[in-house]
Order: C-alpha cells, then structure tokens, then sequence
C-alpha cells in the first residue's frame, strides 16, 4: 500500500545503566530477585576500596528476614541478573541486598531491594466472626471497621434495579407483617389481583 507506515520491531535495551534490585515474592517458600549494577557504581567501589579488592571479593545476596532480625548469603555471579531465592520462613517480610563479600563479617552493599512479605503457608489462625444484621442495610451502609451503619441509603427509591426482590425487610417490612409467596409488586403497594399475567417490571413503568 503507497504512503503506508511500517511500523519497526523495538527491542527492549539490555541495561538501562542504573543500580537496581526488584524483589518480588512468588509463594509462601520463594522469592525473586532481579537487579542491575550500572558501571557507575563498580567504578565508586574501585576508587573506595581499589580494583584488587573488587577481584577477590565475591558478588553475592543478602536475604534479610526483617521480621525474625536473621539473614543468609547466597554466592552468584558477576553475569547474573536475577535469582529465585528459597525462604524457610512463610509469613514474614524480607529485603534483598545485592553487593560484594570479602569476608564473613564484611559485606559491601552495592543495592538494596524493596521490602516483600510472603504469604501465609498454612489456614488463617483469624477466627473473628462478623454477624450483620440485614434489617439495618435499608438505612446505610456497612462499615467494616466499626461495624457501624452509615450514610442512609433508599432501597425503594432504586425499586427499578431490584424487580423480584425477595426479602421484605429490605423494603423496611416487618417478619411479622411479611408472608409467605409475596410477590415484587405487593412490596410497592399494588394490588395483583387486578393485574393477573403482567410482570413485574411492567408495575415499576
């Protein structure tokens, strides 16, 4: 076609030259991790601690478990970008620090990740139960911090969305006043008996 616009294929860049580490959390028992370490910040360890320094330190992981105050190394390497990392621990929040090892006791943090919480790995120990009461829902809504009604709100005036409803204490009628078999349209006051084989909806025109 003459004049027409091919559009070219775009390649996402292979480092965007920024020291970053993402930590995401999969399931109870595992992260991941990926990161990039821009030439900027090798270049600020060199000039801090010298390139022999850099050659015989070791690049690796820091998983910190904030909620237990523990953390572990895990070895990489100077290609790698991402990792799965395997928790013990479920339920608990966690940071990554990706940086350089020289020793057991001295590690150079290069960067440090968001913090992550894993969920839980077994049935919820939360056994609060919460009881409404639907005779109040005509006059508000819910508030399921104070399990407080509020902000009134008119059931009846939205009668055209609600054709076949089948609880009268919504329309603000009684247990005792209710009955058996009661139809959508003696909820609004129409008698039925004068209106055999019309539908429900056709009352609220």
């Amino acid at each position: 076609m003459v004049g027409a616009n091919i559009q070219g294929d775009y390649f996402l860049p292979l480092r965007y030259d920024e020291s970053k580490i993402t930590l995401l959390a999969r399931d109870p028992n595992w992260l991941y991790a990926y990161w990039e370490i821009s030439g900027s910040k090798k270049d600020e360890f060199i000039r801090e601690f010298g390139y022999e320094l850099w050659e015989k330190s070791v690049p690796v992981l820091k998983v910190i478990n904030v909620s237990k105050n523990t953390s572990f190394f895990i070895r990489i390497n100077d290609f790698s970008n991402n990792w799965y990392i395997n928790v013990p621990d479920a339920n608990m929040l966690y940071v990554v620090e990706m940086g350089r090892k020289v020793a057991d006791r001295f590690f150079i943090n290069l960067a440090s990740s968001n913090y992550v919480s894993t969920p839980s790995n077994s049935v919820s120990t939360n056994t609060a139960t919460y009881f409404i009461n639907y005779n109040s829902l005509k006059n508000g809504k819910l508030d399921m911090e104070t399990k407080t009604i509020y902000e009134s709100y008119n059931f009846k005036s939205h009668s055209k969305f609600m054709v076949g409803i089948s609880s009268p204490e919504l329309m603000g009628i009684g247990l005792e006043e209710a009955s058996f078999g009661i139809s959508s349209a003696e909820l609004f006051g129409i008698n039925i008996s004068e209106h055999f084989g019309i539908s429900s909806e056709a009352f609220l025109k």
